[in-house]
């Protein structure tokens, strides 16, 4: 019998085990970044623009779910950038 916890679930995802085991997960597409980790018993979601050098928003939550939401509303909308050469 396995009793191992696993990191990721069916979809790719990191589990709730795996973020608070130090696993961060990550997405960044043109000089944008978002971030889901756990720190503390909070998940925390993240997004840079590196391009303008600042933060856009650092939200914490209580529970994956919530968090996972959020994190990936903002890579959704960071997948649908497109660059515009000037």
């Amino acid at each position: 019998m396995n009793n191992e916890k696993p990191f990721y679930n069916k979809k790719g995802e990191l589990t709730s085990y795996g973020l608070a085991c130090g696993y961060i997960e990550q997405f960044e597409h043109l000089q944008q970044r978002v971030t889901l980790w756990k720190e503390h018993n909070a998940y925390h979601v993240r997004r840079h623009n590196f391009f303008r050098n600042k933060r856009v928003f650092w939200d914490s939550f209580e529970t994956l779910t919530e968090a996972r939401k959020r994190y990936n509303e903002s890579s959704k909308e960071i997948k649908s950038l497109c660059y515009i050469p000037s």
